[in-house]
Parts: C-alpha cells; sequence; structure tokens
C-alpha cells in the first residue's frame, strides 16, 4: 500500500512522510495540493487505509459535501498544534517523551532518554484538562523517535483523546497560517528568460 502526502513538501511534514515511505520500501503518491475531493479519490483508488492529515485538512473534509465516504481509509493521524508532552512507563525504564503526531489508533514521539524504551508500557498526557493514560506498544524507528499504537484505554480517556483531536482541528482551521493554506516561499527569484 503506498503512503499517501498530502502536505506540501516545503513542510518537514511532507518531507518526513516520504522518508518514512523510503525507509518502509513503499510507493509514495504526492498530492501537488490538498483538496478533500482530490483526497477521497486517492484513498479509493490506491486502497489507502492510513494517513497523517493537519487539523484543517480534516475539517475541510468534514465540511466539503463532495465527500461523501473515505473508505478504506481506518486512522488519520494528526499533527497536534503543538508538541505534547507525555510520560511513558515501561518493565525498564520510566521518562518523558514529546508527542509530534497523535491520533485515537497512536502516535509518533520522541524520547528523551537514550535508553531504549521495550515493547510495551504505558503513556499519560494531558488531554481535555485530565490525564490520559493507554497502554500501548512501542516500536523504536531512530535513535530517539518512536511510534505507539493505543492498544489499550478507556472508554472515558478515548472520549477524551478524541474530544482533543476535534478541538485542535477546529482551531487549526481557524487560524490563517496553517499548513493546508502555506504557499512555499520562492528560493530565489526567477532567472531572466
Amino acid at each position: 500500500m503506498p503512503n499517501l502526502v498530502p502536505v506540501s513538501l516545503s513542510l518537514w511534514a511532507g518531507i518526513y512522510q516520504v522518508l518514512f515511505a523510503f525507509t518502509l520500501g513503499v510507493p509514495v503518491v504526492l498530492m501537488e495540493q490538498f483538496s478533500a475531493a482530490e483526497f477521497a479519490r486517492l484513498v479509493r483508488e490506491h486502497g489507502i487505509r492510513s494517513s497523517v492529515l493537519p487539523p484543517a485538512a480534516m475539517v475541510m473534509l468534514l465540511q466539503d459535501p463532495s465527500v461523501a465516504s473515505l473508505e478504506p481509509l481506518r486512522y488519520v493521524r494528526s499533527v497536534p498544534n503543538r508538541p505534547l508532552t507525555g510520560a511513558v512507563t515501561t518493565a525498564r525504564l520510566a521518562g518523558s517523551v514529546s508527542i509530534d503526531r497523535l491520533s485515537l489508533g497512536g502516535g509518533l514521539a520522541a524520547r528523551q532518554s537514550l535508553e531504549p524504551l521495550g515493547l510495551d508500557g504505558t503513556i499519560e498526557f494531558m488531554a481535555a484538562r485530565r490525564k490520559l493514560h493507554a497502554r500501548v506498544l512501542f516500536h523504536e524507528i531512530g535513535s530517539r523517535r518512536i511510534t505507539f499504537e493505543i492498544v489499550d484505554i478507556s472508554l472515558d480517556d478515548r472520549w477524551r483523546l478524541r474530544r482533543m483531536l476535534v478541538d485542535e482541528a477546529h482551531v487549526a482551521a481557524d487560524e490563517p497560517h496553517s499548513e493546508t493554506a502555506a504557499e512555499p516561499e520562492p528560493l530565489a527569484p526567477a532567472p531572466p528568460d
């Protein structure tokens, strides 16, 4: 399954998604610019089950009347408006992480310690003014980078996480400088013809 990149390659999120796909050895589908209808078409055409979207793009998908379905898409990871600080605990150690991407199914984070975390543990961070707690599986993807999959979470904490993601999407949609609206700046003036 290819990796659908719905953000500009002038943004770190776009570059990261391409590099991540190359690391996994999967094809890449690039969108020239984000359009809700085009995103839905590409999801269907390529059988995309998971994607990363900025919060403003999620709002655009919800508000576009031409988008009736996003099948077979199952998971959308989001880029929080700001990194979240979380605490992780495993059988090996306890430490802190900075969460860069987050969804109902898991996320991407940078850990403070160089020591490997282990396979499973817990993660805690603030969501909707309360501490959210989940049991997770960790996967090391670099010297300090990890992904985590949420495998057990209470219904109350899941509701808080969902609420936080929706609130961030609405905040991003109201901000004029969201990732989907950003135009790349030219590197140098165009040469004369």
